[in-house]
């Protein structure tokens, strides 16, 4: 039953099939289509005939041309590049006229496009627009003199050789420019001012100074602090290996018995031995490493990728075999004002003889795109479905238990619980995580667990050390004040200062009362260990029961056989109270035990209003902070005579971008986390859906100024329509959207957007930004400050953690991709490619980002898949709205003004209730009615190879467990990168048990050039070495992993107390890292 899905090989099959059959559809029917539809090229003659004939006509022409392409599939090859397909481009090259000559005014049309380039003779260099004689787009060769530009049009009255035309003054912010042919101004615009030199500058530019002087200062001093920090010398050499070791455990690593042996392998082997990394050559669409969540995201960004890919293709042969215009129309480059009138004048006319093989590429894209977000909804319910089916984790023997009376901590409520529910269902119980509302006392609880943990760690490698012999070789207290001292002498006395402040080691003095004083029961705290200890009991007894816990069974069937129990007898009876029964739907290492708290309807209301008031609060701020000075920079621009804005405008563009960007994650991640969501899976679902919303209204802010700015630098230039109308003359939205003028400039201005911009940019910034450069200031801070201890060290070196924000990046992508098919078709096959290559190069930076960058992390359900699913009905609705866009404009339909564009908005919501209704209501009945591989499988087999339990993850309970019940040992809690030192309690449910993680090779301790070289050298000769020894067949690497194995085994065991004189406060690390990884990792 599990296997319900097509095997793999199918499904490569049938992807390259629906490739197939879609590059054969949009190709094969546009060209049969070639012959018929051309009796639709003169448009302009019949654009007033009725709507019902237009699209009747259209709908048989479609029918007949399919009919076609299916009787005759490759009829068409033998007459792709005809006379009638060669498009108008090389009929106008036949028809063009003589070259031009002077003292003769010529009005040019689609015809001169041949005549493009054309130069005027050497006697009368430039074209001058005659703008009397109430033509448009009339020329003359005129001499290059002032007298002679002014002329024919006062208002360019500048001869200029180079462009081979007359034009206006390029001042920037003028408003009137000199009549005397100079680069200089009369009037300047509103916000700006003349100077004595003819120029114009802005009233605001002291302002703006003012602004970018404090910026510059603000990046000095990070640069300069950053600089200093880079040169400090190495003092803290030891915890910085430390910590770069926790940094290594902490990232995502394979299970226990993982890979080649599985639980099975031999003893001797490594890889059964010790976690180690997943390799680089892991598939993160065929293997879960970080729960089926991440694996879904990185089957979604692959998916995008064929997409845009195929749509690219797809159109690209339709331009090889129907007309390469199709290709070509909106790239056609012009500067000076007759080449823009004639490429107006061709586009236009070339557009409309095009548009219906567009129209029917769009109808094959929206139907194909549609059917194959459907299919591809289908496919990735079935993988979870089989995954979830496959592999046994902590949920499968969980139930959420909720009805619970309020009790209060001081009553064995686990013990009560454990034994009303084997009684009453007859199974047995594992053990029971009861939810607290411990809100008011997380401060202290944490700092409590945070104490243990950096307790048993140090003893834990002090141990270690002691038994390798390193003991002696670790520094004392004055050899740390020495170091410290001279850290001070070589950097910045206000730096030191400001961190040392921001870094304190509140963690520094108990691990010195543990040297002193032992690990246990003799000062941890200094001499009030026991009122301490009586403290925090009194805080957990203080607690309330929140109502809900969870329940572990023995086995999964057991799990299943309680509930099902408990829906027959409508609840278990406990305390006066009805307990009910529901399997667990998230993974203990997802849960939010902060926020397990009884949640009212009252109590989600509030959240709710208080999230949606700070969300729109937010994005006000950011609208009026941000963007409205940007915004009035643009519109205040004078455009007049193809001015563009300045470089404040564009330098200010580049920093609302930026920091627009930045508020808005902040705020959707602020927001996401103070909702109180029980598990990580619901807060990434808001999270994405905020930021995607806030994504989607910074482009259409973005795209709604660039219309204005393109529209402004048309008007300037004086451009016109296809018909001669100024455009400044036109008044309606609409019409100025349909002008080719506006089409070609806007076209060029999204691929400028998207490209590199926003598809590739920001994601080749991001590694640099989040990971390396907060990585490289940290380890930098660590080895330059002998007072950071361990715990310190390992918390500011644990990687950022990792969220599902991906989704929305790859969804604005895919948005802004489908806005091509509102604009000319040339743009349509380079945008998609660009996307599809761009999406490559993120999903190689995410892959390395999870196997290599990361902290362990589970993401355990399917909820943000879904609704990334429901977020592709955007960019598939809007190109059906842009379908009935270029209906409209082709004839097919007839309306105008906001009708229009209520239509093509109505069009795009009305796909996106349709797709939505699938998702609901047929996408379900395709899942997998999967049966569980381990029904039976103990959970004691499960808690051994998966160390985040319902147990290890719930702080409350690991107190409970230490301070309430005094279990030896207690339930140690689970942070990544410590697991091997969870300690096996089997009578209470606690099975994990594991020796310390293989760790990368690091060389962040040397701060010279000379420094790293020997490093390098030094690791050259290991890997030598370790080849050398793969070879011949030794195994001193495999000898020397199993001793390092075997000291962290004997690390989690009670640990003697070491003699005062003797126990050091930090560990130095070894001179040359060592290979923990095998053959295998030395190979490599």
């Amino acid at each position: 039953p599990r296997h319900c899905s097509m095997p793999v090989g199918a499904r490569n099959w049938a992807g390259l099939v629906a490739a197939a059959v879609f590059l054969r559809s949009a190709a094969a029917i546009s060209v049969s289509a070639q012959g018929s539809l051309r009796t639709h090229q003169n448009f302009g003659e019949g654009a007033q005939a009725s709507n019902a004939t237009s699209f009747e006509h259209f709908l048989a022409d479609v029918e007949t041309h399919v009919e076609r392409g299916v009787v005759k599939p490759l009829g068409f090859v033998s007459s792709l590049f005809g006379k009638e397909s060669a498009g108008d481009w090389a009929e106008s090259q036949n028809e063009a006229k003589s070259a031009p000559q002077c003292g003769i005014t010529k009005q040019v049309t689609h015809h001169d496009v041949g005549d493009k380039w054309a130069r005027c003779p050497d006697e009368c260099p430039v074209f001058a627009q005659h703008k009397d004689d109430g033509l448009h787009c009339d020329f003359r060769c005129v001499p290059a003199t002032v007298e002679a530009c002014s002329a024919m049009n006062p208002l360019e009255p500048i001869p200029d050789l180079e462009m081979g035309a007359c034009r206006a003054c390029m001042v920037t912010g003028c408003d009137t420019c000199r009549e005397d042919g100079t680069e200089s101004c009369q009037h300047c615009s509103a916000g700006y001012q003349l100077t004595p030199e003819g120029q114009c500058q802005s009233t605001f530019f002291y302002a703006w100074v003012a602004v970018f002087l404090v910026f510059s200062i603000i990046a000095a001093v990070l640069v300069a602090w950053v600089v200093s920090l880079a040169l400090t010398p190495v003092t803290n050499k030891a915890m910085l290996q430390i910590g770069l070791e926790h940094r290594s455990r902490s990232k995502v690593l394979q299970p226990k018995g993982h890979d080649t042996g599985g639980d099975d392998a031999s003893p001797t082997s490594p890889t059964s031995q010790r976690r180690q990394p997943w390799p680089l050559t892991t598939n993160l669409c065929r293997t879960e490493v970080a729960g089926p969540g991440l694996h879904l995201q990185f089957n979604y960004q692959l998916a995008l990728i064929i997409w845009a890919a195929t749509i690219g293709i797809a159109w690209y042969v339709m331009v090889l075999n129907v007309d390469p215009e199709l290709g070509r129309l909106g790239l056609h480059r012009s500067g000076t004002a007759r080449q823009n009138c004639i490429v107006v004048a061709f586009g236009w006319r070339a557009q409309q003889r095009l548009m219906p093989y567009k129209i029917i590429f769009m109808i094959v894209s929206y139907v194909i795109s549609f059917f194959m977000a459907i299919v591809f909804a289908v496919y990735q319910l079935q993988q979870f479905q089989e995954a979830d089916a496959k592999q046994t984790t902590h949920k499968d023997f969980c139930v959420r238990c909720t009805g619970l009376p309020e009790l209060k901590g001081d009553a064995e409520i686990e013990v009560e619980l454990k034994s009303a529910v084997t009684e009453a269902t007859g199974k047995q119980v594992v053990g029971v995580s009861v939810c607290w509302d411990y809100d008011e006392h997380k401060s202290e609880f944490t700092q409590v667990i945070e104490d243990d943990l950096a307790e048993r760690s140090h003893a834990a490698r002090t141990h270690k050390l002691e038994r390798r012999g390193s003991a002696a070789a670790i520094p004392r207290d004055s050899e740390t004040d020495a170091d410290s001292a001279q850290a001070e002498e070589r950097s910045c006395w206000a730096f030191r200062k400001v961190e040392d402040f921001v870094f304190s080691d509140e963690q520094g003095d108990l691990l010195k009362n543990v040297a002193e004083k032992g690990p246990a029961g003799e000062g941890r705290r200094g001499d009030d260990l026991e009122e301490a200890d009586k403290e925090i009991r009194d805080k957990l007894a203080s607690l309330v029961c929140v109502g809900q816990c969870f329940i572990v069974f023995e086995t999964e069937a057991d799990r299943n056989a309680a509930v099902e129990r408990s829906e027959y007898d409508a609840g278990i009876s406990f305390r006066g109270s009805r307990l009910t029964f529901e399997v667990a739907d998230c993974e203990p290492a997802s849960i939010l035990w902060q926020n397990c708290v009884e949640q009212t309807l009252m109590w989600k209301l509030k959240k709710a209003v208080g999230g949606f008031i700070s969300y729109v609060l937010a994005m006000l701020f950011w609208v009026f902070a941000f963007y409205a000075p940007y915004a009035y920079i643009i519109l205040s621009s004078n455009y007049q005579y193809g001015q563009e804005p300045s470089l404040v405008a564009n330098l200010s563009f580049t920093m609302v971008v930026v920091a627009g960007n930045g508020l808005m994650y902040y705020t959707c991640s602020e927001i996401a986390d103070r909702m109180g969501f029980q598990s990580v899976d619901n807060r990434e679902v808001l999270y994405m859906l905020l930021y995607t919303i806030a994504c989607m209204l910074n482009v259409l802010l973005d795209m709604a100024v660039t219309y204005h700015m393109a529209y402004s630098m048309l008007v300037g230039i004086g451009m016109q329509t296809h018909d001669g109308r100024p455009l400044k003359e036109v008044t309606r939205f609409t019409e100025r959207f349909e002008s080719y003028a506006m089409q070609r400039s806007l076209g060029e201005n999204l691929w400028a957007y998207s490209f590199p911009s926003t598809f590739l940019v920001p994601f080749l910034i991001e590694p640099a930004a989040t990971i390396y450069l907060p990585y490289k200031i940290m380890v930098w801070i660590v080895r330059s400050h002998p007072k950071i201890h361990e715990w310190t060290a390992e918390r500011l070196l644990t990687p950022a953690p990792m969220d599902l924000s991906r989704y929305s990046d790859v969804l604005l992508n895919a948005m802004l991709a489908v806005l091509v098919f509102y604009f000319p078709p040339g743009w349509t096959h380079w945008i998609f490619m660009a996307m599809a290559g761009s999406h490559l190069v993120i999903y190689a930076l995410d892959h390395y980002k999870v196997l290599r960058c990361i902290p362990s992390t589970y993401f355990s359900t399917a909820d943000v898949d879904w609704w990334a699913q429901w977020m592709l009905s955007v960019p598939i609705g809007l190109i059906m709205s842009a379908l009935v866009f270029k209906c409209n404009s082709r004839g097919y339909i007839h309306v105008r003004g906001w009708w229009l564009i209520l239509l093509c908005t109505a069009s795009c919501i009305l796909h996106m209730v349709v797709h939505t209704w699938v998702l609901l209501t047929m996408v379900p009945k395709f899942g997998c009615a999967a049966t569980s591989a381990g029904a039976d499988v103990q959970y004691r087999v499960c808690a051994e190879r998966h160390p985040f339990s319902w147990f290890s993850s719930n702080p409350v309970h690991c107190l409970r467990s230490k301070y309430i019940y005094k279990q030896e040992p207690p339930c140690d809690f689970c942070i990544p990168g410590k697991e091997h030192l969870l300690r096996v309690n089997e009578k209470a449910g606690y099975f994990f048990h594991d020796k310390e993680a293989v760790v990368e090779t690091f060389l962040e301790s040397h701060s010279s050039w000379t420094g790293m070289q020997t490093a390098f050298k030094e690791q050259a000769s290991v890997m030598t070495t370790g080849i050398q020894s793969f070879i011949k067949g030794e195994t001193k690497i495999e000898e020397a992993n199993d001793k390092d194995s075997s000291d962290s085994e004997e690390s989690t065991a009670p640990v003697p107390k070491p003699k005062a004189p003797e126990v050091p406060v930090a560990a130095k690390a070894p001179e040359v890292p060592e290979f923990a990884g095998g053959d295998e990792q030395a190979s490599k």
